[in-house]
């Protein structure tokens, strides 16, 4: 056993070299350079020689992490290519540079600066020219070992902060990190799946850092040209720079950046390496050799086993392939599978072929109120639903957010009636919530030849839509009136509660001589006002003791979480601003924005005194009532205070 596990560090440890070997050949082997010597484009002209000679320095910015073009050594000077490069330019032109690096890019933004030491039109800054590109490169894919490289598509891609994504990648996949050598190091931990880095920056992180769990494939993903960014309106400076750049041979190009580079070689020197790995060194030199031996004298048997290979691959790519066409949170089928699948089903001998249309009701205020994670448990049962319904030649997909589709061949127009009634019938049972999720449906069947089945499919999708507007009344009533129940089944508010807030809220309303919609929006505010208390933890509503501070905090996030239930709920978003702000005071010491006096809104005011008196005249777990004189003595105390002083004697005098 021992001896097993010897040869495979040994294996790990012999692939690894193998890894930093191919990747310090394109390092070395990567020096693209586009640079013409222009002798008479580096004459520099009267006016531009006048801005030298007064202006001050020059600061050029960067951030950190970005090592071999520019970072922090260990004595804590800043070096690299850009550096380099910018006092080559100083020497030339008698410019004075000052250099400066930060954390992050949102730090770097806010500087004050002349000009930022490396961009490309992929990481291009706002209110910053392009000078000439000193430098082309190529990108190269890097991912976690854990992972294989033919299934990246949905992974989490390591991005740097102000960049731009690269053609393929989703936003959505995107994970974000300050620098460059942040991306690397969440690679290696498993916090990002892969990225794309130019070959310099990787080798050096490589080579710096020796990464474990990094696997690099040498291949060019995209070329970037890096340039200096000169600040917009800054001409001279511009000029000086692209002359200067123009001046530059070629030969001494790739000199100030092998000076640059050097530091990389320090960090693992030839001399280490052998010490440390000659064993690997002079096997991996042995077994090149023997192969390239082995392929002189045996070219057709190695052909024959080149072709097995390449066979035994597209075997894997077609099993990855399959894998692909997949939704990875309710496992049906993707728009992909669909898209590839739909020409081997629409064909004459599966006629009558029939179409279902699904869309979730209900999902925006199920994320809303209870969070994704609630969402994503209300898609995965309505998936079931949809699958159950299906028998195994039918296809499910999920093609897109809250959208699905079924495919039924040889399914006459009569059987899919029928499909969709039990669709609906299983849904309502599967798919009760603390918010009721519904599924709105509609159907069409394809029954000959001369129809397009995109036509079929977009007749099921208007029927869809008719019949989610004609129920959208329906399901929003049934929304609230779940999450009413939900609500005093939490909290320690009864029906009653809501209903006398509601009454007396209502005669100070009219004795305000409020319009209809105002007194109607009051009625629904009295009734729902703490609707959010519904994402507060039930031990916390019905505490009977005096609430933590913690327990206090989380209590009073109740007014935002209702905000955005009531604007993701039609009916209710003529409400939200009331509900968000009906915890405010008369002098600014409420919460969640502290509004003070006329800046709360009306219906808010009066709600907080109807909320504030019932609860002083009933009893409560943590507090017992008192009687109505001592409410009114209390409101009067409060007038000027909590609530607003021209509404406390309005209220008082309906009592």
């Amino acid at each position: 056993m021992k001896k097993k596990k010897s040869q495979y560090r040994n294996k790990k440890i012999l692939l690894k070299n193998i890894s930093i070997f191919i990747i310090s050949l394109l390092f070395c082997l990567s020096f693209s350079l586009t640079f013409a010597v222009n002798a008479s484009s580096s004459k520099l002209t009267q006016r531009e020689l006048n801005y030298i000679a007064n202006r001050g320095p020059v600061k050029a910015i960067s951030i950190d992490g970005a090592a071999p073009f520019f970072y922090k050594n260990t004595a804590g000077e800043i070096k690299g290519i850009s550096v380099n490069i910018l006092e080559e330019i100083a020497s030339m032109t008698g410019l004075t540079l000052h250099y400066q690096l930060y954390d992050t890019a949102v730090e770097m933004l806010k500087a004050d600066a002349d000009m930022a030491m490396s961009l490309s039109k992929e990481y291009q800054m706002p209110n910053f020219a392009l000078s000439l590109p000193y430098l082309h490169t190529e990108t190269i894919l890097y991912y976690n070992s854990s992972l294989n490289p033919n299934e990246l598509d949905d992974k989490r891609y390591a991005m740097i902060i102000g960049g731009t994504l690269p053609v393929g990648i989703k936003e959505e996949n995107a994970v974000y990190f300050n620098n460059r050598e942040e991306t690397f190091d969440a690679v290696n931990e498993g916090r990002a799946d892969y990225g794309y880095a130019n070959n310099y920056s990787l080798a050096f992180y490589m080579l710096q850092n020796e990464y474990n769990n990094i696997v690099t494939v040498p291949y060019g993903k995209e070329s970037r040209a890096y340039c200096f960014g000169i600040v917009e309106g800054d001409e001279n400076l511009l000029s000086i720079i692209n002359k200067s750049l123009s001046a530059i041979s070629e030969s001494r190009m790739q000199t100030l950046i092998l000076s640059a580079v050097s530091d990389v070689k320090k960090k693992l020197t030839f001399q280490k390496v052998l010490d440390t790995y000659w064993i690997e060194i002079f096997s991996l030199i042995a077994l090149v050799i023997a192969v390239l031996s082995y392929a002189i004298h045996a070219k057709k048997n190695a052909n024959k086993l080149l072709n097995l290979e390449i066979i035994k691959v597209k075997e894997q790519e077609e099993k990855i392939r399959q894998l692909s066409f997949h939704d990875s949170l309710t496992g049906l089928y993707n728009r992909r599978y669909l898209e590839e699948e739909l020409s081997r089903l629409d064909v004459e001998r599966q006629l009558p072929i029939s179409v279902i249309v699904a869309d979730v009701n209900g999902l925006k205020v199920t994320n809303d109120a209870l969070g994704h994670s609630e969402g994503d448990k209300l898609l995965q049962k309505a998936a079931e639903v949809l699958k159950n319904a299906c028998r195994e030649e039918d296809i499910a997909a999920r093609t897109g957010g809250d959208e699905f589709i079924l495919f039924f061949p040889q399914t006459t127009e009569e059987e899919t009636i029928q499909i969709a009634q039990r669709i609906h019938q299983h849904c309502s049972e599967k798919c009760k919530n603390i918010i009721p999720g519904t599924l709105s449906l509609g159907y069409a069947t394809k029954n000959n030849t001369g129809e397009d089945i995109s036509d079929v499919i977009k007749k099921a999708e208007e029927m869809m839509y008719s019949h989610k507007l004609l129920e959208s009344q329906s399901i929003r009533s049934r929304i609230i009136s779940s999450l009413q129940s939900t609500l005093h089944e939490k909290d320690i508010e009864t029906i009653e509660h809501s209903q006398r807030i509601a009454e007396t809220s209502m005669k100070v309303g009219e004795k305000l001589g409020l319009a209809q919609q105002e007194l109607d929006n009051l009625s629904l505010l009295a009734s729902l006002h703490d609707i959010g208390k519904i994402t507060v933890d039930e031990s916390i509503l019905k505490k009977p003791d005096k609430l933590t501070p913690r327990e206090r905090k989380e209590m009073e996030k109740h007014s935002e979480a209702g905000y955005r239930i009531a604007k993701s709920t039609n009916m209710l978003t003529e409400i939200a601003e009331y509900i968000l702000y009906h915890h405010e005071r008369w002098d600014g010491k409420g919460y969640p924005h502290g509004l003070k006096g006329e800046e709360i809104p009306l219906l808010s005011r009066i709600l907080a005194i109807a909320d504030a008196y019932d609860a002083m005249i009933n009893d409560r777990p943590y507090q017992k009532a008192i009687s109505k004189e001592e409410v009114i003595e209390e409101l009067k105390k409060e007038s000027g205070k909590q609530f607003d002083p021209e509404l406390v004697p309005i209220f008082i005098s309906i009592l």
